[in-house]
């Protein structure tokens, strides 16, 4: 989506050769990681088609509706690149996760476009029930919360846990500005409280581990 931020677009890195303790905090290429093939297993389960960016990994479920607005099929793909870190697949992973099992019976829509007669594809007006600017930032600052927890419980070096604590604090901002609105919208905290009712208490461990490597 030219001019404007991928929702559910999140940064790699370039994974390590496999060693112990690579494998065991996830920075190896994820090709190497002993998990790799079930964690493929694991997206494909959900509905998840695995394919090949060169540019930023990011989740897409994209609502395809016929002329009529009636909703034909769903596209769901996990974009990722090569020899990126596996802890970035599980990262991408988290995301599926959040999509398919936080918003009812059906996967939630990142997007949603209008199939044409004649096979062009354009976007859609009509953006009720698809994921927002807003909702993504709640969304992938939960989802680095869990990402860095699970880190620390792995014994992950005190380097890779720096750097997940800054993508935080990135993203702990956005959704305090954009997210919530600074506090101003009640709407968007009873959004947070339905379908991430965790969130809080993800944010309670994280402090408490976060001081021990500042």
């Amino acid at each position: 989506m030219e001019g404007e931020q991928v929702k559910l677009a999140t940064g790699a890195k370039r994974g390590l050769d496999p060693n112990p303790e690579t494998i065991r905090e996830g920075s190896v290429r994820m090709e190497q990681h002993p998990e790799y093939a079930n964690t493929l297993a694991k997206i494909k389960e959900l509905g998840f088609e695995v394919e090949i960016t060169h540019g930023d990994p990011y989740v897409e479920a994209k609502e395809v509706l016929n002329f009529q607005k009636e909703v034909v099929r769903v596209l769901k793909v996990v974009y990722v690149q090569e020899g990126m870190r596996y802890l970035d697949l599980e990262h991408e992973l988290g995301h599926i996760r959040q999509l398919t099992e936080r918003f009812g019976n059906k996967c939630l829509p990142t997007e949603r476009v209008i199939e044409y007669p004649d096979g062009r594809i354009k976007d859609i007006s009509e953006k009720g029930g698809v994921l927002t600017n807003w909702q993504n930032t709640i969304t992938e600052y939960h989802n680095r919360l869990d990402e860095f927890l699970r880190l620390h419980a792995r014994g992950a070096n005190i380097e890779l846990l720096r750097e997940h604590a800054q993508g935080i604090r990135t993203w702990r901002e956005l959704y305090k500005d954009t997210g919530l609105k600074r506090g101003k919208s009640p709407s968007r905290k009873s959004w947070v409280e339905k379908h991430f009712p965790d969130l809080y208490g993800l944010e309670e461990r994280y402090s408490r581990v976060v001081v021990i490597i500042e």
